[in-house]
């Protein structure tokens, strides 16, 4: 009995010991899965905050369009109408869609803008939307290409955060509230797009390839720098490593052909300037983005082509160009297209350079250094001070752009309001008052107008 109750004894201290571990074992394990599921709570606050702070920009956008949008065609828009009447009337022809607007071919936007125009009755309001929608879908290719180039991590979801207000800047204003400008959002999401296949095409035949092209065509046939991207698809393939001969042949091909096609039949625009090259224009129109007037456009121009300059030297010294060419390549677009617009604008003058229509084009270039100084930061903590510096001067000259951008929203509306009860009334008003706003010709408006009111379309419509 003594032998069996010291037995038991044991038995009952050994479970008490087995007990007692297990329950610090169970303690830990506790203690391991709270931690990772407060660690993923606090990760996916922070997500949520990140993703909406960069989602600020673009719905600002949309709040301003639905705020500040007017249903009146302005400029341009007014070439639209005669098209419009010949697709009423079953007259349209591919040649009308294909006929040169300036130096441009508006293939692409001509079917864009006259769709949405037989569908919505010719509510400009609509075409900004569906501007907006091509701007989001460009917006995130470029995060594509920036996750893809730069890995995901919290730290560089932060460092996008700029790039949000950049790409949705303001002072675009003219894109944001023109309809026609769909050619250039059509434009830039070829570009980008076309870029971001490119980076994973590997062979002529394949998936990547084949939507590259189709991107490149899109660009091409929608604004005349379009065409600059068989040059930057060319630098893209160059770089690659597997099977470079056969995609840079492809490529050649295509290209050549796009630009004979484009050319055939084309002529500059009478009423253009003679070609020339202003070096204040050029510097003027890099430096849009980031300014506030000509002087300061001027300055801010030659710094940016400066630090393009000195950041691609320190790419190819350090052979870093091939982690960087979609950037690389962002760059070249953004100051090839403003060579093209020295070369066959100067002669407007330098105040044209300003354009906000062109702040699309030239805002590529700074998101391309941007990204390349991440990059180089993520790799060499050594030059992260300069890196940091230049980054701060381009949000400096950012947000003192929003500011100025929001202030002529507002004014941009007053301004269609008057527009649009103009053209109501276009019959009781003279010539001088039906252009302020709207158009230089008197005999165009008034022309279109007949077939808008006879239609019921923009103003004329009964959602009036």
């Amino acid at each position: 009995m003594k032998i069996n109750k010291g037995i038991t004894k044991n038995l009952v201290n050994m479970i008490n010991i087995v007990i007692d571990k297990n329950s610090k074992i169970s303690k830990k394990i506790y203690e391991r899965k709270v931690g990772q599921m407060t660690h993923k709570i606090y990760a996916t606050i922070v997500l949520i905050a990140i993703v909406s702070i960069v989602a600020i920009p673009p719905m600002f956008t949309l709040f301003s369009i639905t705020k500040y949008g007017v249903n009146v065609p302005y400029w341009d828009e007014w070439q639209l109408v005669p098209l419009l009447e010949k697709s009423f009337e079953g007259k349209l022809t591919f040649s009308d869609l294909f006929s040169q607007h300036n130096e441009h071919r508006l293939l692409f936007p001509y079917v864009c803008m006259l769709t949405i125009a037989k569908i919505t009755k010719y509510n400009v309001v609509d075409e900004m939307y569906f501007s907006w929608i091509l701007s989001i879908i460009t917006f995130l290719f470029i995060y594509k290409i920036y996750e893809k180039d730069l890995k995901s991590s919290i730290f560089h979801l932060v460092m996008f955060i700029p790039v949000s207000f950049l790409f949705f800047t303001p002072m675009q204003f003219e894109n944001i509230f023109m309809g026609w400008q769909i050619q250039y959002y059509l434009a830039v999401l070829g570009v980008v797009t076309s870029i971001y296949f490119l980076s994973y095409a590997d062979k002529v035949a394949g998936f990547n390839f084949l939507m590259a092209m189709i991107c490149a065509t899109v660009a091409s046939f929608s604004v005349i720098n379009g065409l600059l991207i068989w040059i930057i698809g060319f630098l893209i393939i160059l770089v690659k490593d597997a099977n470079k001969k056969p995609l840079l042949l492809a490529w050649i091909i295509a290209g050549v052909g796009t630009n004979l096609i484009y050319f055939y039949g084309w002529s500059k625009p009478s009423y253009h300037p003679k070609i020339g090259f202003d070096i204040v224009y050029f510097f003027v129109s890099i430096g849009s983005p980031l300014s506030w007037g000509k002087t300061s456009s001027l300055y801010i121009g030659a710094i940016l082509l400066f630090i393009y300059m000195i950041v691609i030297v320190f790419l190819v010294k350090y052979r870093r160009t091939k982690d960087n060419v979609i950037w690389i390549c962002l760059i070249a677009f953004s100051v090839l297209t403003s060579v093209m617009l020295t070369l066959g604008r100067s002669g407007f003058g330098v105040d044209q350079a300003l354009s906000s229509r062109y702040i699309i084009y030239t805002l590529l270039g700074i998101i391309g250094v941007y990204a390349i100084l991440i990059n180089t930061i993520k790799k060499d903590k050594k030059y992260k001070y300069v890196c940091v510096v230049i980054m701060a001067l381009l949000m400096i000259g950012m947000f003192f752009n929003y500011a100025r951008g929001i202030d002529i929203e507002a004014s941009l509306h007053n301004d269609r309001i008057i527009t649009a009860d103009n053209l109501y009334n276009y019959r009781n008003v003279s010539d001088d008052r039906l252009k302020l706003h709207m158009f230089s010709v008197a005999k165009t408006i008034r022309e279109g107008a007949h077939i808008l009111e006879y239609r019921k379309l923009s103003v004329f419509s009964d959602s009036r």
